[in-house]
């Protein structure tokens, strides 16, 4: 059974909409510029991927702003573009057969933090603190106003997350539990306890210009927030009511390491390659037809370069390869998300988007680079997730 994906939403620091990402993505205009609402005590970044200018949408409960963490918001609003554009209209399905598959990380701090300033200064955590943070809330949350009665599911997958979530949410429609499911991710990671860690992995870029995937002097990610939502249903039910198909979910393939780190990947592991080898099977095509890949890239050293050292022994360097973290950063569970949407208007516009900030390609990051946005043929697109504990996600969209 055929996977279509009808409709598309986003929440990110490069545009509070589908087509102000979009934008940004093509014309090489990064979201990553200097924080305004943290003052910093110990961390030393000063330049992160904030969603600005971010408010709850009118649909929703007006008590959700505070009722809900900020992650569960920017959700709700990725959430309510997807269906909008997907032309469904709820109140006509039966929604039982309507699922909800929304991952993230560990979804947002900001809930966590303040309650425990509460808890400081010696008054009692706020009765909302549970419910508007818990990770399966942000699929709950959904539910509850749209009326959905099928499965209200949270992947949580580290940096995986979105693309995990969209392989499960496959899966439902494949075995006929699903007619339509709301699938994506969303995190909000801007706080100074989670950025200092990030700094204590020595994962992050200090630099004015960053990040900068395969570049040979890259020093680190980005970090950021945001929320990214695909429609996704089954070819018979999207035809049924006459709804525009912009790609299709071909494939995936979900796999861990089993590496004996919880930050690294095993530069010697297969695992990655027959990953793909499953994601290309379940699509039913070859290494050969994937037109272009959005990586995982990070900006890391050993990351990148492990990624693109396995994918060069799958695909050679023919396709067009390219990492929009350095437009976006990284949302952490949020990113394959945001880059599937990204991955699917790559197919429905033909357009390659490129890989900015990238001024020397390091030789150990081998592979087709596409350093600025580029007109071409995109008939299957591969994009790569891979996180923490070796947790891996990998889909195939496809025109056809």
């Amino acid at each position: 059974m055929k996977v279509a994906v009808t409709g598309l939403g986003a929440v990110t620091c490069c545009g509070n909409s589908v087509h102000e990402l979009w934008d940004s993505i093509i014309n090489g205009q990064s979201g990553i510029k200097p924080i305004d609402n943290i003052t910093a005590k110990v961390m030393r970044t000063t330049r992160m991927g904030q969603v600005r200018n971010f408010e709850l949408d009118p649909i929703y409960d007006p008590r959700y702003k505070v009722k809900c963490d900020r992650h569960i918001q920017l959700a709700l609003n990725a959430v309510k573009e997807a269906i909008d554009h997907s032309g469904l209209d709820l109140s006509k399905k039966d929604l039982s057969k309507v699922h909800t598959v929304i991952g993230t990380c560990a979804g947002g701090y900001e809930f966590i933090v303040d309650n425990q300033h509460r808890n400081d200064q010696g008054e009692p955590t706020l009765p909302n603190f549970i419910s508007g943070h818990l990770n399966n809330m942000i699929s709950a949350y959904v539910n509850m106003h749209y009326g959905i009665q099928g499965s209200g599911l949270c992947v949580v997958g580290a940096c995986a997350a979105g693309n995990q979530s969209l392989a499960v949410a496959s899966m439902l429609i494949e075995t006929g539990q699903a007619d339509v499911v709301v699938a994506g991710a969303s995190d909000s990671w801007i706080s100074e306890v989670v950025v200092s860690g990030f700094e204590s992995l020595r994962a992050l870029s200090f630099d004015e210009v960053m990040p900068r995937p395969f570049d040979v002097n890259r020093n680190g990610f980005a970090i950021s927030e945001g929320a990214g939502i695909l429609i996704l249903e089954s070819e018979s039910h999207a035809k049924a009511r006459g709804a525009e198909i912009l790609a299709y979910l071909s494939g995936y393939g979900i796999s861990s390491d089993a590496y004996n780190h919880p930050t690294s990947p095993d530069p010697n592991s297969k695992v990655m390659e027959r990953t793909v080898a499953q994601a290309l099977t379940r699509a039913g095509i070859t290494a050969d037809d994937i037109s272009y890949i959005n990586a995982h890239a990070t900006a890391t050293k050993v990351g990148d370069s492990t990624e693109c050292q396995h994918l060069a022994k799958i695909f050679g360097t023919r396709p067009y390869i390219s990492s929009t973290k350095s437009m976006t950063g990284h949302s952490i569970g949020s990113t394959s998300a945001i880059e599937a949407v990204i991955s699917v208007l790559s197919i429905h516009n033909n357009t390659v988007p490129g890989t900015i900030n990238l001024e020397s390609i390091d030789p150990e990051c081998p592979g087709n680079h596409v350093t600025e946005t580029i007109n071409a043929d995109v008939t299957h697109v591969l994009s790569n997730s891979f996180g923490f504990g070796g947790t891996n996600g990998i889909v195939i969209f496809s025109k056809e």
